[in-house]
């Protein structure tokens, strides 16, 4: 979902999006002609039912603030859409060519608030029922170049599927190795100078992790949805999920070990907050959890901070009504109605509710630094 909903990003217009019957049933989505390349995307939008529309993959981006100024042809129409909508098609192009596509900034009409407020409260059952959730995090960099020839050797995989693998120092290297076993083979990276890599990955994760993508609130329900079925696409490069976050967690791991010397890298505090949403939350947790912990995530429209974790919550689990998106309201409305609503709401909920929804200017979470975090109690 991109940070600026209430904004249009592309020309589109109404004969080129076909209308829904139902847009609380109903999606919209992108067929890629197989013939399109990086400087001619062509491709044809429909409306399918969502329980019976065909494989999809479910594109996760950063909107970005750029005109919208590339073409591609829709319906036979020319279309406008900003840069990074532009790149995440090349990238989905490149590697799944002829696919279907979902991507919010072509498949909702985010200036029709009925349609959007109605598409934004299914979007979690959209990347759920994707084949693939493809997380275009931007144009490649070193740290995948790095990743990818570890991978190539074995070495970078074999870490990250041994969970009792740990980090240890010895005199002049760093190993990775399981319990008790300390032959050469499980050294990780496997070269002669395991410090300098070792400090070298910290210094392009630290870089990696400072990208808008990982600071976006939607993102959170979207890795959630997709947490199975997620491709990273950094560039024309292509890394599954789980070896990104497993190298990466390690390296975390490794920069806060004091015993390692390395914890001046300062890893930026959302992709830590980002893993622990994702791999120990994950779906069907408590609003007030998932309110507290969004705090931390940009997005233009806070009420995005609300909406974009309410398809997470498993509302009959907590004997309360569903709550549903609905762009009408404004801040202070959706904050009211949060309050009456929402059952055991203590001073801090209803504090995290204003701050996420920034009704208190004075700790406006784009304004202020995201450390201070929300209100814990004395």
């Amino acid at each position: 979902m991109n940070e600026e909903p209430g904004s249009p990003i592309s020309d589109i217009s109404r004969t080129t999006r076909v209308a829904f019957h139902d847009p609380a049933t109903q999606i919209r989505l992108l067929h890629l002609d197989p013939s399109s390349t990086d400087d001619n995307i062509s491709a044809t939008l429909d409306v399918w039912d969502k329980d019976s529309a065909p494989s999809y993959n479910a594109i996760s981006y950063v909107c970005g603030t750029s005109p919208a100024r590339n073409g591609i042809t829709v319906n036979d129409q020319t279309v406008l859409v900003r840069d990074n909508c532009f790149e995440a098609l090349q990238q989905t192009n490149l590697h799944f060519p002829g696919c279907y596509v979902w991507v919010d900034a072509i498949c909702i009409n985010k200036n029709d608030l009925a349609e959007k407020s109605a598409q934004v409260a299914i979007m979690g059952m959209i990347y759920v029922k994707a084949a693939h959730v493809l997380a275009c995090i931007g144009p490649t960099d070193s740290f995948f170049q790095s990743i990818r020839a570890l991978d190539g050797k074995g070495l970078a995989r074999e870490v990250t599927e041994h969970e009792d693998y740990k980090l240890e120092r010895t005199t002049m290297t760093y190993k990775w190795y399981p319990d008790g076993l300390t032959c050469p083979e499980t050294r990780f990276p496997a070269t002669e100078d395991d410090e300098a890599i070792v400090k070298s990955l910290l210094a392009e994760w630290n870089l990696l992790s400072l990208r808008p993508y990982f600071k976006r609130a939607w993102v959170v329900q979207e890795l959630i949805g997709g947490k199975d079925h997620t491709i990273v696409l950094c560039g024309r490069d292509r890394l599954d999920r789980t070896l990104l976050q497993g190298v990466g967690g390690r390296l975390n791991a490794v920069n806060l070990d004091p015993l390692t010397n390395m914890g001046r890298y300062r890893i930026d505090p959302n992709i830590f907050k980002l893993h622990e949403m994702v791999n120990d939350i994950g779906a069907g947790g408590h609003f007030t959890q998932y309110l507290a912990d969004t705090w931390y995530f940009h997005c233009e429209d806070p009420r995005d901070r609300v909406f974009s974790v309410l398809s997470l919550v498993d509302w009959d689990l907590h004997g309360q009504t569903p709550i549903l998106p609905d762009y009408s309201m404004t801040s202070f409305q959706l904050a009211l109605q949060l309050v009456s609503r929402l059952v055991d709401l203590d001073f801090v909920h209803v504090w995290n509710i204003i701050a996420a929804l920034e009704l208190n200017e004075q700790y406006s979470v784009n304004t202020h630094s995201a450390a201070l975090g929300p209100y814990k109690g004395d």
